[in-house]
């Protein structure tokens, strides 16, 4: 084999390497795509959990001050009764 069929050679082994790493390489590119399509899909759920969460907690704690108000009236009831 002459040297300029060797570097031929060379030159299309090296050509083959790159092509398969290419295609690895957008492999991984669409894997990343799908990767954070998935992370914008679990934000949007968490941030309308944490919206949820608060309202919640809006309404438990509007919940308390009427219990506690509704304490406090039947403790002055009790009181007056007695």
């Amino acid at each position: 084999m002459t040297e300029l069929e060797e570097q031929l050679a060379a030159e299309r082994k090296r050509s083959a390497e790159l092509a398969q790493r290419y295609t690895e390489l957008e492999h991984l590119a669409a894997r990343v795509k799908e990767a954070e399509a998935a992370l914008d899909c679990e934000r949007e759920s968490s941030a309308q959990l944490v919206e949820w969460l608060t309202e919640r907690e809006k309404a438990a704690a509007r919940t308390n001050a009427r219990v506690e108000e509704l304490s406090r009236k039947l403790a002055e009831i009790a009181r007056l009764s007695s």
